[in-house]
């Protein structure tokens, strides 16, 4: 892990947020991609995701969370995806994680730790950056994700 100060913004992003486990994840990033290529755009390489909550129920894990793709242009909200102009995140601290996306449970425990130990309490808590979309789609097959908390 590497920490890191940075700045993240963005300009031009359809997301969803739902509450979805692992497999809905996978579905939900695949119909993002037809939207944007329903309404001609183009994404920019770069898929984000903002977890809000985890709940287990048994051995499953469900996941509410906001996914985000910025696109090379303002498309039209459809159903549960909608259209976001900017996205910033200001004071944040990046690090970067190489392993299987399963792994980002200690990646995001670790996190707690680091912020709990420095008296920090991020009024943000996660974004994920994955390099692209089968980094996201294979969770079990490692990929390099970039993970800020904003400060």
């Amino acid at each position: 892990m590497v920490f890191e100060y940075e700045k993240l913004s963005f300009k031009n992003l359809i997301s969803v947020r739902k509450v979805m486990s692992y497999k809905d994840i996978k579905c939900e990033i695949e119909n993002l991609a037809k939207v944007i290529k329903n309404y001609n755009a183009w994404s920019l390489g770069l898929a984000f995701a903002r977890p809000y909550d985890i709940t287990e129920i048994g051995s499953d894990k469900f996941f509410d969370m906001e996914i985000l793709i910025p696109v090379d242009k303002k498309v039209p909200d459809y159903k549960d995806y909608k259209f976001i102009d900017n996205f910033n995140l200001f004071n944040t601290f990046k690090i970067t994680h190489s392993d299987s996306a399963e792994s980002l449970e200690d990646v995001i425990s670790d996190i707690g730790e680091y912020t709990l130990s420095k008296n920090l309490n991020p009024p943000t808590f996660a974004f994920n950056i994955n390099s692209d979309y089968a980094s996201i789609i294979s969770l079990t097959h490692e990929s390099e994700v970039d993970i800020y908390i904003s400060m």
